[in-house]
């Protein structure tokens, strides 16, 4: 559970703010996975698994986690959990 604060969200696991939001244009099933930074907020990502049964977004939250240097606990994805285009909030933590 997570709460607003003034449009900040303090993160669940380790009780401070987060100001990093990111929107990530995926596409599933790449023969290359890779990230690359679009502007300061904005991804795109290949993702070598099958948009099937949620497995592409949690190999998304791995490539993330290696990416920024945070455990996968620390990076949630806040919209378009179905859908190619995804706002994701990563703990700095």
């Amino acid at each position: 559970m997570s709460f607003r604060t003034r449009s900040r969200t303090i993160c669940p696991c380790c009780s401070i703010l987060i100001d990093m939001i990111i929107k990530v244009a995926v596409t599933p099933n790449a023969r290359v996975p890779s990230i690359v930074m679009v502007d300061e907020y904005n991804y795109r990502a290949k993702v070598d698994a099958r948009a099937m049964d949620g497995k592409a977004n949690i190999r998304l939250i791995e490539m993330l986690a290696e990416r920024f240097g945070v455990p996968k606990s620390h990076i949630r994805i806040l919209k378009g959990l179905t859908g190619r285009t995804k706002s994701i909030e990563i703990c700095p933590r």
